[in-house]
């Protein structure tokens, strides 16, 4: 534009092109294709338009790919936990199974999964959080007189400590505290959950329908501190224990439900000590023993595993019976979340038959009551949440353009968006 304004303007243009052709023309038979016929500006700048058309339309697909061909590993990497350890602790508790008491078939599946969620709010301080459903009952009476001092609920060694004193060594407080906690009216509650035969811990934990948008990342962790200070019969501990490794569609779910299994296993071996029955004790013991050595054995040589192929290995462990449940859970909706953006022809192309097959497949072996249905769509559609909301901004749009629509679940598109917003938020 300067040479343009500062050598005269359109005529010199004029004349530096005629005195172009002239000069083509003069050179005749030299030049194999002759001067050719004189072009306007107009037909030059769609030339230069539509190759920059065509350079967009390589550039934008090239350019996602490879955006999220990187960042999809990496974040696999770090949100890919490896939970096998629970699986090994889970393991190790399996030789109290035989304490655990008859289930009653009577006891129905929303009936258990209320009374779990009764447990958790025991005590006045307790109060819902967002899209935690209330108790069914409320039990504003602590377990404990002082739970701020007596029993530390958060101890290992709680149940053990507690059944090996003799009820005279407690101060006259302490024996308050564990007489309240004998005659506490939520030990109904308690007693129930031991007898289920199966529990629908969604529908008794969270608000259903979830709202709109939400995924199932964004849910309130369960939590048990109010039911750590209840010891309840050892047989119950125990039950329901079990009750929460067989049957809890989280992880804390199942470690709870351990760390239950063993303070129960703690208190029938001092039990057993009191009551003269120490080479019954002395039984158990080697066999908890012997049973956490194999568990722990049974994981040598599985060591730190490549995230291409621990990815590889999740669909398979969703689908294994013999899993914990929560572990299924869990890997089902990380898997889901990060695998499209680990796999280039999902990456373009969005799920296959292959991932719908898998999805089914997994909805079978995962879904038993009317919550899990709920928590199972909530878990399809990943870390981007549910809803059917159109792309914003630059980016969230040329990612549907060459990765799929972003409502559609399992695609790679609603990961990066939703990153994109998550960082826009934060910012």
């Amino acid at each position: 534009r300067a040479w343009h304004s500062e050598s005269g303007g359109d005529q010199r243009v004029l004349d530096e092109v005629r005195g172009w052709q002239r000069r083509m023309s003069s050179a005749g038979a030299q030049v194999a294709m002759g001067g050719g016929a004189a072009a306007g500006g107009r037909g030059l700048r769609g030339s230069a338009l539509a190759a920059g058309a065509l350079f967009l339309l390589v550039l934008v697909p090239t350019a996602t790919i490879a955006l999220t061909a990187g960042v999809g590993p990496a974040l696999a990497d770090t949100a890919v936990p490896t939970f096998l350890s629970v699986q090994e602790m889970a393991g190790a508790a399996e030789v109290l199974r035989s304490y655990r008491l008859d289930p009653d078939p009577s006891i129905s599946p929303l009936s258990a999964g209320e009374a779990l969620q009764n447990l958790v709010f025991v005590g006045p301080a307790q109060r819902p959080e967002a899209m935690e459903r209330a108790p069914r009952t409320r039990y504003e009476q602590a377990w404990f007189a002082d739970p701020e001092s007596f029993p530390d609920p958060f101890s290992e060694t709680a149940a053990r400590d507690l059944v090996s004193r003799n009820f005279a060594s407690f101060t006259s407080d302490e024996r308050v505290s564990l007489l309240q906690a004998a005659a506490h009216p939520a030990q109904a509650e308690l007693e129930l959950l031991a007898r289920a035969t199966l529990a629908d811990v969604v529908t008794g934990r969270w608000s259903l329908p979830f709202a709109d948008g939400a995924s199932l990342f964004d849910l309130p962790w369960p939590r048990f501190a109010a039911i750590r200070t209840a010891e309840g019969t050892v047989r119950d501990l125990i039950s329901a224990g079990f009750l929460l490794v067989d049957q809890g569609p989280t992880l804390i779910d199942n470690m709870m439900g351990v760390a239950w299994v063993n303070m129960g296993g703690d208190a029938i071996e001092e039990l057993y000590k009191k009551t003269g029955r120490a080479a019954d004790a002395d039984r158990l013991h080697a066999a908890r023993e012997s049973a956490a050595q194999a568990a722990s054995m049974a994981r040598v040589g599985n060591g730190e595993q490549d995230i291409h192929t621990l990815l590889r290995g999740i669909p398979d462990l969703v689908e294994r019976a013999d899993a914990l449940h929560g572990l299924r859970w869990e890997y089902l909706a990380t898997f889901n979340m990060l695998a499209p953006c680990i796999n280039l022809q999902k990456m373009v192309f969005g799920p296959d038959k292959t991932y719908a097959d898998w999805m089914d497949r997994s909805e079978k072996g995962l879904v038993r009551v009317p919550g899990e249905a709920a928590l199972f769509e909530l878990a399809r559609t990943g870390s981007a949440g549910a809803g059917d909301e159109a792309p914003t901004g630059v980016l969230s749009r040329l990612l549907s353009m060459t990765l799929g629509a972003q409502t559609q679940p399992g695609s790679c598109a609603r990961l990066v968006s939703a990153l994109q917003t998550g960082t826009q938020t934060d910012m």
